[in-house]
């Protein structure tokens, strides 16, 4: 043995050793002293992330990134391969093998309550505090005294007080002040709660809060009350400021509140939020106008002793802006903007324009803010002025220089430089750090009154290189997320430049900033009499909803786009809208939303075929080509395109009627809607078909020809499907060795799943592939794994509403705790599932019944909380 070299098991001091390993955080540190160990003699500090993805190509170098960083939690084979990638001897990866068993069983004790582990994120949320505060030092004084730890429930300050009077730049000035007090972080939101568009609801507000405390997108619940309980265990021992800004009502705010008097929670409103401060023991503090002598202070802050050179104009000036901080503060950019301009001569060009009845119905009828904000319109340049005037056409909250570009018809350049100059004049503010911006939402319905002035030709022309701009950033977005699935992309042509997404990671950022301005652009254009947009940004979509993502805002959309197409007798829109929201509700576990949606799909692509035939119409449909699954488009009759809608209708009532039990009528359908699309020249439209057929036939107890169907769906997917139905073909075979008792052969087929499903951002496979493999490996009494893998199942099941295979995670897990002596959490875990499954109508809900009938005669055993 040479000198310094150890033997072969020998773990260093200094070095990785695998018996350190209690928990996720101390694998995640000891892998890395084993990436440094490996980078000896290479002169890297340590095996980088694409090195080892070089090695693991089958990985995605993110997935890789997330188990290096302890974001997710490894698979135990997965983890095997990196260490034998990184050097580890045989002794040294049995060790490893170990470690991952004593970091698994510390997860699962984590974990019996499903993901409530409190995250590692704090979030520093708070906006940029407002420049020179001016005054208000009463009310700081009185927020000070919240803070003396006195309070036996939750302290609420509620600010309240008319439009544009300092509400949250008291709040957000305050917050900053006392920031240290609260180690565990500070969240905001501004809820929009007065906005010309819609509030944001309170379970989006959930949705982003939950983000900012760690919880991955995955995980998060689909439904308000679950999400208000995850978020309200979280911040059970954590001490954080909430800020909920812009608040329209106490039931608005009331399921955002923490539930903890270690938290505190800041809110603003224009109302008195009576409920709030009566039930909820809130403390209000009432904002009026700047005193005279505080406006006058902070105009001196801003422009200096000029304000003392004409103190009569001033005072009026001042009286004219309503002592309001919002219109001070334009005023006195105007004064700085024009430093030889006298105050006399500003009064006398800041003449009273029209009243405040649309801008602020119910407040003080002698504030006219309008006229500030058309004064200050009137010293902009006018290329800005028209920006501010086309951004009241843009329907969602916030916005960045590609918006501005679109509507402006401008590049991206111009755009930046008109949003710098609308921000210096006050007329806009920035949100974080995305390079995003916003209104106040008294500026928002100003922009939005002067959008209606707009001539009819060149508002039109905007608003369709905006809609143009969205569906082709998303349909961008949604390709580089989908790499090697190019044959699922969905064609347009941008009008205006869309972000340069770099990686997957960088186009799902951009989709989660923009989800709710998606959403509002489809809904506006659905009001504006082109619903079609509307169609054609949720097929854009189509992939992540297949994955299982963005179904809420798809059911958003589809809804009114399916009222629009009745209204215009668009029986084609109709019919994809009707297919769309049957196979969402069928992945929600709605089946009788789903067969009624699906049956009224059937019903009018079928009257329609039968017209279009019956007029012997072989013209190619307008814009009529089917996309998925095809290359390139492909152009279709008409008539063909309502087979097409017949053939997916019949496929989700098969799919209904499967899950049912009711199998007779499952095979019926969708024999017939494998006809259809045998005739079609895209045979990749029949793998899911085929699959289907094996998934009814596995189901029935049919295995020859389950497994028949199901192999030629596999054979057909790998020639010419993208890799998704290959990975639904691959988790029905799976199913269907696990039934014959051949778990080695069942193990592969859910790994090569998984794996596709990892790779495509799947979801739904994902959940569906962890649940086979959990109940493999129960059968095999390894069931601290199949534990892990039911638990994985069921975090991603929830979020994305999959509530079948939610229950079946929720079942799995409960067999597993049982076999380990876990009574009382398995017994829980199967009331649950038997409630969902009974919900559902399914013939899984006697299963579950038969388990808890063999828990309540075993002995009570308590595990882990």
């Amino acid at each position: 043995m040479s000198h310094g070299q150890r033997p072969e098991g020998v773990m260093s001091g200094n070095g990785p050793d695998p018996r350190r390993v209690a928990d996720l955080t101390s694998l995640v540190r000891e892998l890395d002293l084993l990436r440094i160990r490996a980078a000896h003699g290479t002169r890297k500090t340590r095996v980088s992330i694409d090195d080892l993805h070089r090695k693991l190509a089958d990985i995605p170098r993110s997935t890789l990134a997330n188990y290096l960083s302890g974001r997710h939690f490894p698979p135990a084979d997965l983890l095997d391969r990196i260490v034998i990638v990184l050097g580890a001897s045989s002794v040294e990866q049995r060790a490893w093998s170990e470690a991952w068993f004593a970091a698994s069983e510390q997860r699962i004790g984590d974990r019996w309550s499903f993901g409530r582990t409190a995250p590692v994120a704090t979030p520093r949320e708070l906006p940029v505090a407002v420049r020179g505060f001016i005054g208000r030092r009463a009310h700081l004084r009185t927020l000070d005294a919240m803070l003396d730890g006195s309070a036996a429930n939750m302290p609420i300050a509620a600010i309240t007080g008319t439009a544009g009077v300092g509400k949250t730049a008291l709040a957000v000035q305050w917050a900053h002040l006392v920031s240290d007090r609260f180690p565990d972080g500070q969240l905001y939101i501004d809820l929009q709660g007065f906005d010309t568009g819609d509030p944001v609801a309170p379970s989006d507000a959930l949705a982003s809060f939950l983000g900012s405390l760690g919880v991955r997108p995955d995980e998060i619940p689909r439904h308000e009350a679950e999400r208000a309980a995850r978020y309200r265990t979280l911040l059970a021992e954590r001490r954080m400021l909430v800020v909920l800004d812009n608040v329209h009502s106490a039931a608005h705010v009331r399921p955002l509140l923490p539930g903890t008097s270690a938290c505190l929670v800041l809110v603003t409103s224009r109302n008195t939020l009576s409920g709030l401060t009566a039930g909820s023991g809130a403390t209000r503090i009432t904002l009026e106008p700047m005193p005279g002598a505080d406006a006058l202070r902070l105009l001196r802050s801003r422009i200096g002793a000029r304000v003392d050179v004409e103190p009569e104009a001033a005072a009026a000036l001042i009286d004219r802006c309503a002592r309001l901080p919002l219109t001070l503060r334009i005023l006195a950019e105007h004064m700085v903007m024009h430093p030889h301009a006298a105050f006399a001569e500003v009064l006398r060009e800041f003449t009273p324009k029209n009243s405040l009845d649309l801008l602020d119905a119910g407040e003080d009828s002698r504030t006219d803010i309008r006229s500030v904000f058309s004064w200050s319109l009137d010293h902009l340049q006018e290329d800005a002025a028209t920006a501010f005037r086309l951004l009241g056409l843009h329907p969602g909250h916030d916005f960045d220089a590609h918006v501005v570009a679109a509507l402006a018809g401008v590049d991206r350049g111009d755009a930046r430089r008109l949003l710098t100059a609308l921000h210096r004049a006050h007329l806009l503010e920035p949100r974080g750090d995305h390079g995003r911006y916003a209104m106040h939402d008294l500026l928002r319905a100003y922009a939005a009154e002067l959008a209606a002035t707009i001539p009819a030709a060149e508002r039109q022309a905007a608003t369709g290189r905006m809609l143009d701009y969205y569906l082709h950033a998303t349909t961008s977005a949604v390709g580089m997320m989908q790499a090697g699935d190019e044959d699922l992309r969905r064609r347009s042509r941008p009008n205006a430049a869309t972000p340069a997404f770099a990686d997957p990671a960088a186009a799902d950022a951009w989709l989660s900033l923009e989800k709710t301005n998606i959403v509002r652009v489809a809904v506006f254009a659905v009001e504006h009499e082109n619903h079609g947009y509307a169609i054609d940004l949720v097929q854009a979509l189509s992939r992540l909803i297949h994955n299982g993502g963005f179904h809420t805002e798809a059911l958003s959309i589809l809804v009114p786009a399916l009222s629009a197409a009745r209204r215009h007798h668009d029986a084609r829109g109709e019919a994809f809208a009707l297919n769309r929201l049957g196979m969402i509700h069928t992945r929600l576990g709605e089946y009788r939303a789903a067969h009624d949606f699906s049956r009224a799909a059937l019903d009018v692509a079928g009257r329609a075929r039968q017209s279009l035939e019956a007029a012997g119409d072989a013209a190619l449909a307008e814009s009529s080509h089917f996309q998925a699954g095809a290359t390139e488009p492909v152009p279709i009759t008409r008539a063909v395109a309502f087979r097409f809608g017949e053939a997916a209708a019949l496929s989700n009532l098969a799919a209904v009627y499967t899950r049912l039990g009711r199998y007779d009528e499952a095979l019926e359908h969708q024999n017939q809607a494998l006809a259809i699309m045998r005739r079609s020249t895209v045979r990749a439209l029949e793998v899911p078909a085929l699959a289907n057929l094996g998934e009814i036939h596995l189901a029935a107890g049919r295995y020859p020809e389950a497994i028949q169907f199901c192999t030629e769906a596999l054979q057909l997917a790998r020639e010419s499907g993208p890799r998704a139905y290959e990975g639904i073909a691959l988790t029905r075979l799976g199913d269907i060795h696990a039934a014959q008792d051949r778990p080695d052969e069942a193990e592969k087929l859910y790994r090569e799943a998984h794996t596709i499903a990892v790779q495509t951002d799947d979801l739904s496979l994902e959940a569906e592939s962890l649940n086979g493999l959990g109940a493999l490996l129960h059968t095999r009494a390894e069931h601290t794994k199949a534990l892990n893998y039911h638990t994985d199942a069921l975090v991603i099941a929830r979020s994305i509403g999959q509530r079948h295979q939610w229950a079946t995670a929720l079942a799995g897990a409960a067999r597993a705790q049982h076999a380990l002596g876990l009574h009382d959490p398995a017994h829980h875990n199967l009331e649950q599932a038997l409630t969902i499954f009974t919900e559902l109508g399914v013939p899984e809900a006697d299963e579950v019944r038969a388990c808890l009938n063999d828990i309540d005669r075993a002995p009570r055993s308590y595990g882990p909380v």
